[in-house]
């Protein structure tokens, strides 16, 4: 645990290090006041909304690992929420990310040579609330940093089979549990034209996990009045000992519409 507060520690260094190495270089020309993208003088609402291709692998504190595709997610859905909610005044931010899925699956999944998973159920709560501050604010790259926490909350149900030459049996693998981890890093955008631009986010945390972080990287195109963007995202928790999971992975592109109001 102390190792990964320390790697923690240093990648937070690094990224400030970077961050005001690349300040030194940035333009600082002001932007054009018409654009979302531009610091608005009175308080303004951010409605994000988005749909997310994930996979979602992990390992459970039993040793069992397992892995949910896009497919699967799609036909086994029972509900889903993803957005993201937030004001905005000058350089000055505060958002909420939300992440919500109810899904089960029957895997059938050979786990070594005496046992299968037959089947397995997953509700998920990702909450993500920060602060940002807009440091870098130039004509084409713009970069906030950011700090907050990350909310998990995740239930995981397994119902596992003896494979002959062992007698029919079933066995359940199951159990829930949540964590509270801070986060610090960086988030922004660089133009390429007036119209396209190229976003990134990278985050990294710890408390109650031993490590998590985020990284979100893609292009996005502005019209007058709203944004779209297209992406890949990429979660991970690494756990303590004593959680119902071991690591946690929540991957894969993703695409949404972002609205000022």
């Amino acid at each position: 645990m102390r190792r990964q507060q320390y790697n923690f520690f240093i990648v937070f260094v690094v990224l400030c290090i970077c961050l005001f190495s690349i300040n030194v270089y940035a333009a600082d020309a002001k932007p054009d006041a018409t654009r979302l993208d531009t610091a608005p003088e009175e308080w303004e609402f951010v409605l994000e909304v988005y749909g997310w291709a994930a996979t979602i692998d992990g390992t459970t504190a039993t040793g069992t690992d397992f892995e949910i595709d896009f497919d699967t997610i799609v036909k086994n859905l029972d509900f889903t929420l993803m957005s993201v909610l937030g004001a905005r005044k000058d350089k000055l931010a505060f958002l909420v990310d939300v992440l919500y899925m109810d899904l089960e699956d029957s895997d059938n999944t050979n786990l070594g040579s005496l046992l299968k998973l037959s089947d397995i159920e997953l509700k998920a709560w990702v909450v993500d609330p920060f602060v940002s501050y807009r440091v870098i604010d130039g004509e084409r790259f713009k970069m906030a940093l950011l700090a907050g926490a990350r909310y998990l909350w995740i239930e995981v149900d397994l119902e596992l089979k003896d494979r002959p030459p062992l007698p029919p049996a079933t066995l359940s693998d199951s159990g829930d549990g949540d964590v509270w981890d801070a986060v610090v890093g960086i988030r922004g955008q660089f133009d390429l034209s007036d119209r396209w631009f190229m976003l990134y986010h990278l985050d990294i945390g710890t408390g109650d996990s031993d490590v998590t972080w985020q990284t979100t990287a893609g292009v996005g195109y502005r019209f007058d009045k709203f944004e779209i963007a297209a992406a890949y995202r990429y979660m991970k928790w690494e756990f303590d000992d004593d959680s119902v999971l071991d690591d946690l992975e929540i991957k894969g592109p993703l695409v949404g519409a972002r609205f000022v109001f």
